[in-house]
Formats: structure tokens, sequence, C-alpha cells
């Protein structure tokens, strides 16, 4: 069974709503994955951001993980 990583595609998919009001939380973002069904992974990737952040921007969220793949899964 292979695990496959987060991407930041996929991770924009499931956030991406969260934006509509910025700013954002933590928490706003969990609840915007969880809305979106994200799977466990993302959920998981999103709760290790420091609880107090604020993002203004979608972007903010990329400089907390600069190694995370850019495309989707199937292109890796």
């Amino acid at each position: 069974m292979t695990i496959d990583p987060v991407t930041r595609i996929e991770l924009y998919y499931a956030i991406e709503n969260a934006f509509a009001s910025p700013p954002v939380q933590v928490a706003d973002l969990l609840a915007a994955a969880r809305d979106h069904s994200a799977r466990p992974d993302i959920i998981t990737v999103l709760s290790d951001l420091p609880e107090d952040q604020v993002f203004k921007r979608l972007r903010d969220v990329w400089e907390h993980y600069p190694d995370m793949p850019t495309g989707s899964v199937e292109e890796l």
C-alpha cells in the first residue's frame, strides 16, 4: 500500500472556501477541509499549523509547506 503525499493543489481545493472571508485561522482551514471531505492526511497536515496563526491570503499557507509538492498526486 502506498501513501500519497499531500500536494498543494489538493490542499488548495480543500481550503479555498475558507478564504471567501479572510483573514482565516487554522480552525477555519480545518472546518473548510472537513466540509470538503478532505482525506485524513490533509487534516493532519493542517493540524500541524500553529494554532494562533492568521492567514490573510491563501498563499500565506504555502510558507509553512515549502517542500510540499505542487502538482496532483497523479503527476508525482
